[in-house]
């Protein structure tokens, strides 16, 4: 053991990133960049679309891009309101959910994607899925965090979003 001791210790330090720059992404950069095209040649605003934006926003949320994460979530969510599409606001609570990735939060937006499910249509209620728990791996850098956060707050300033606004604010 008194060999192996070092050898853990250098392999250790060497799988954990050293700062929040140098997150280990769980996301290859290649599918979000897709997806996006996906949603820019949409002509149509349709559920596809709506569920397009979704999938793009867990991803980026995944790989610590929170801002591109809840535009897409916003805009996912307007486009559902606009449709009519309760699918939609299934996406979007567990979207918030993928958010958090763990936590009180975490638990309360899948609780509601799972109560609103049980009453949307069954067309509707087949938009509920699994989402992955993710738990972030902030790397005490918290100055840098709240910088991120703050940012985003700023880009969500003059929006009367006030449900996206609180989420940021609590990250911060």
């Amino acid at each position: 053991i008194e060999h192996v001791l070092p050898i853990l210790v250098l392999f250790l330090a060497s799988a954990t990133p050293a700062n929040a720059q140098d997150k280990v992404l769980l996301i290859n950069q290649t599918k979000i960049d897709s997806l996006q095209k996906l949603i820019d040649s949409r002509e149509t605003d349709d559920q596809v679309k709506v569920k397009l934006l979704n999938d793009y926003a867990r991803l980026c949320f995944y790989n610590y891009e929170f801002l591109n994460g809840l535009i897409a979530t916003k805009k996912a969510r307007d486009l559902s309101e606009q449709l009519s599409f309760d699918g939609g606001k299934i996406m979007y609570l567990l979207t918030l959910s993928a958010y958090f990735g763990d936590g009180a939060l975490y638990t309360y937006y899948l609780k509601q994607a799972q109560w609103a499910s049980l009453v949307a249509d069954k067309e509707s209620a087949k938009y509920y899925v699994d989402v992955d728990l993710h738990y972030y791996n902030w790397n005490n850098d918290f100055a840098g965090l709240i910088d991120k956060f703050s940012e985003m707050l700023k880009h969500f300033e003059s929006s009367d979003d006030t449900e996206i606004r609180a989420i940021i604010l609590f990250r911060i």
